[in-house]
């Protein structure tokens, strides 16, 4: 699977996240398989990833087509990088973008974005970030953010979600099925379900910033 040249708008609600019961079921994803050659091999590739679950909202959403599917797998602890946790990703883009003029990337319609829980554990969601209380939506515990974005827990996995209308985040939610394993969910209808009981702290190894609100990983953490 390749990285796509799409900006991955988590990386910028992360970053932040560090310093309504949705009524209705979604839309079956589409599998038409009408996908270009090179799409369906990406989407193959993440059928077949075994790290941890995949989740995605089919080959269209919503009237825009799967463009990109990407996965990172960056180990962090990498001198002189400004990010420097782990990282890794398997990531769809939804619809197109035009770089402007002296920029690198761009912000498609909407990208989900699916990494291990203890990446971005709940605990560690900065309050300013936070765009209202938690929802329990699907049975998943969702955290809509400032900046047209949603982080959501289910099992050992966390998904971010962004979009350029924040009117498409709750249908995004809604239509999340699980592409690799034993392929459940395979309908909207069905609940994600509930995130594992993960702590932060003893599981992850994440820690409070010493005389301040903030959270670090520790050095030793995967």
């Amino acid at each position: 699977m390749r990285i796509g040249a799409f900006l991955l708008v988590a990386v910028v609600a992360v970053l932040a996240l560090l310093a309504a019961a949705c009524g209705g079921g979604g839309e079956e994803p589409t599998t038409s398989s009408a996908l270009p050659d090179h799409l369906q091999r990406e989407v193959e590739d993440a059928r077949r990833f075994d790290d941890y679950p995949v989740y995605w909202v089919g080959e269209s959403f919503q009237g825009l087509p799967l463009t990109t599917v990407s996965r990172m797998d960056y180990p962090g602890k990498w001198p002189g990088e400004v990010y420097n946790l782990p990282w890794h990703e398997v990531a769809f883009a939804y619809g197109d973008c035009e770089i402007g003029p002296g920029e690198e990337s761009c912000a498609v319609p909407v990208s989900v974005h699916v990494r291990p829980y203890c990446e971005v554990p709940q605990e560690v969601v900065a309050e300013g970030a936070k765009a209202g209380s938690p929802e329990v939506v699907r049975g998943a515990v969702v955290q809509r953010l400032s900046g047209g974005s949603l982080q959501l827990w289910t099992g050992d996995i966390t998904i971010s979600i962004a979009a350029t209308d924040e009117g498409l985040l709750t249908p995004a939610v809604q239509n999340l099925v699980r592409l690799n394993g034993d392929g459940e969910p395979s309908s909207p209808q069905e609940d994600l379900g509930p995130p594992d009981e993960i702590d932060a702290q003893t599981d992850c190894g994440w820690e409070r910033v010493p005389g301040g609100p903030g959270w670090q990983r520790s050095e030793t953490a995967d």
